[in-house]
């Protein structure tokens, strides 16, 4: 990058962002789009080092400067916690920090304390399509005591997520509408903590299982897709991710399960992945209070690996089914599932910016490309 390039608000890139790059932590030819407004945060911004103290502030000031549809407004933001909460509503706006753990966005709102609706409890809530978050950290801190306490919600058509951490405890990500993909992501929580309607692909990402506190009378379970109807663009593709217990957490008799069905037509698949000894021999589990789980759900494992992978004993019904096809499971990868190659950040050359997964991992030749699932 030019760090001479001049600035929506003046001057040249902040030291730590001409380092940042350098370092690989952020894609130059991401961070070079036409188009692209580019604007800095830091809590100390008085310094130098930033243009705004807050994220909050460095969106609103941009609130009456979108520019056309295809502008970008890239807001790098410096190492700290910040208390905020925020609500995109901007599309293409893309949030680059120093790293997970190291830039920190934190909320603590919930249900349990203070009576809000689900998608209200958000830190961190996306409405504008296109939207990019790398390098930072998400948290709702409302522990589960709070009951339902997301700290992403996302309802942006084409986003990407990469190399974060999203962190909470029941409903931790609200993955609820368009195409996503969460990319080499952790993802913490205790019950339902990833749930909604989108359509998602999950891409080496790690399912960090969390204790409630509360022992073995309360399960956590990991998925909760929200599909309604068979014919909706909807489900959750697990590839090349683990589960696993979050370090330090105590899991002695607790059952873990990787989904239950939020919604009659419910759509997952773990596949490529490692499931570790706290996911229980059944795999799946039924809705409290609703009754087996509806034939209608489609719950599916391939190729998975690890002593939580054995599928003798899962539950036999209809919704869940061990699938034995690679061509079946080469629907669930990301390009056919949620058209990826169509609308991963590409550079002039039409070359992927960010790489992925183009197909299954095992054995990437058996299986020619597949129709979208």
């Amino acid at each position: 990058m030019d760090t001479d390039q001049t600035l929506s608000g003046g001057g040249k890139l902040p030291l730590w962002v001409v380092r940042l790059l350098a370092l690989g932590g952020a894609p130059p030819s991401l961070a070079n789009m036409v188009g692209t407004t580019h604007v800095f945060v830091a809590k100390n911004a008085t310094s130098g080092d930033g243009q705004f103290a807050s994220i909050t502030a460095a969106l609103a000031a941009q609130k009456d400067q979108t520019g056309s549809e295809q502008s970008i407004l890239t807001i790098f933001i410096k190492e700290g916690v910040y208390n905020e909460i925020l609500n995109i509503t901007r599309k293409h706006v893309i949030l680059i920090g120093e790293g997970a753990g190291k830039t920190v966005i934190t909320g603590n709102r919930s249900y349990g304390f203070d009576n809000l609706t689900t998608p209200d409890t958000a830190t961190v809530s996306v409405h504008g399509m296109a939207f990019m978050a790398q390098d930072l950290t998400i948290r709702n801190t409302a522990g589960p005591k709070g009951l339902q306490a997301v700290a992403l919600m996302s309802q942006s058509n084409f986003s990407l997520i990469y190399r974060c951490s999203i962190e909470g405890y029941q409903d931790t990500l609200f993955a609820n509408k368009g195409d996503q993909i969460y990319l080499e992501t952790d993802i913490h929580g205790t019950v339902d903590f990833v749930f909604g309607y989108a359509k998602a692909s999950f891409l080496g990402c790690r399912l960090l299982v969390r204790s409630s506190g509360l022992g073995a009378s309360k399960p956590n379970v990991i998925t909760a897709q929200g599909r309604s109807n068979s014919t909706d663009r909807s489900g959750f593709s697990f590839q090349n991710c683990s589960v696993k217990a979050d370090e330090g957490a105590d899991l002695t008799g607790v059952k873990t399960f990787l989904g239950r069905p939020w919604k009659n037509h419910s759509h997952v698949i773990f596949m490529e992945s490692f499931l570790d000894s706290i996911v229980n021999f059944t795999g799946w589990v039924e809705w409290e209070g609703r009754g087996p789980i509806p034939e209608t759900v489609l719950y599916l494992e391939y190729d998975n690996y690890g002593p939580g992978a054995d599928t003798s004993r899962r539950i036999n019904i209809t919704a869940v089914r061990i699938v034995t096809d690679c061509h079946e499971a080469a629907q669930y990868t990301a390009d056919p599932f949620v058209d990826a190659n169509f609308w991963m950040p590409k550079d002039k050359e039409g070359r992927d910016i960010i790489p992925y997964a183009r197909g299954l991992s095992r054995d990437p030749t058996a299986c020619p490309p597949a129709t979208r699932a």
